[in-house]
């Protein structure tokens, strides 16, 4: 969880400092996307970070973290699957590279609660 948190918050602070840059990379005429989506990141890096300070016993949290993961993961495969002609090619490339990484993320959280919910059996 600690994981997640630190680097969707470290992405998001990029995202909104280099939003310039991000826009000119991937080739898109606004950078206002990802000013938001860098403030959506610092805003779920929060609280994740704060789930995962109070430990594990917040299930329902927890699977919380995971469902959101999943959809940013399958949104951002479909945003590939269906609008990769709006940004570069290198843009492409990046959203689904951040896309397994969030799934991987979302996988890892989901094994580890099933693993807490085994033990407590």
């Amino acid at each position: 969880m600690f994981v997640n948190g630190i680097t969707s918050g470290l992405t998001g602070i990029a995202l909104i400092l280099f939003s310039q840059f991000f826009s000119n990379l991937f080739q898109v005429t606004t950078a206002y996307p990802f000013v938001a989506t860098g403030v959506f990141l610092a805003l779920f890096a929060g609280l994740v970070i704060w789930i995962a300070g109070f430990g594990l016993d917040q299930k329902r949290k927890i699977e919380l973290v995971v469902a959101l993961d999943s959809i940013w993961s399958i949104v951002s495969i479909l945003f590939v699957i269906f609008f990769n002609h709006e940004v570069s090619m290198v843009g492409n490339v990046l959203i689904v590279s951040v896309a397994l990484w969030v799934a991987a993320m979302a996988f890892l959280q989901n094994r580890g609660l099933k693993q807490i919910s085994l033990s407590k059996i």
